[in-house]
């Protein structure tokens, strides 16, 4: 069982993620939204699939979701999801990637028979 903490800045990444792609469909942005969750649940089992970022500190790692990235670092017991950027932005201009220490916002437990999605997602 593995635990995911999402920091304050990777809510505000998605919220702005959900709200652009909400402009054309409320749908499809809900079931991008879900999929992050799903990758973070995935992750959150198996912190070393995604790839070191040598342009960040060492502790990074990224992992794809379609035209985003997410950028965790593992932990004890599972991972911190840092920020969610599509892969056209400028990573240079996200000041939260280059800070070790943010509060955390959301902390969902994994269990094998559960739901990766925090309960306002279901």
């Amino acid at each position: 069982m593995g635990t995911f903490d999402v920091s304050e800045d990777a809510l505000a990444d998605m919220d702005e993620i959900r709200s652009y792609v909400a402009r054309d469909s409320q749908f499809h942005a809900g079931r991008l939204i879900e999929r992050f969750y799903e990758k973070f649940g995935m992750l959150a089992q198996h912190p070393d699939m995604g790839r070191e970022r040598k342009e960040f500190p060492s502790w990074y790692r990224s992992f794809p979701s379609g035209n985003y990235s997410i950028f965790y670092r593992p932990t004890e017991h599972g991972i911190k999801i840092f920020s969610v950027v599509h892969q056209a932005k400028d990573l240079g201009a996200r000041p939260h990637l280059r800070i070790r220490r943010r509060r955390v916002a959301l902390r969902v437990p994994i269990r094998p028979d559960s739901s990766p999605f925090p309960p306002l997602l279901k």
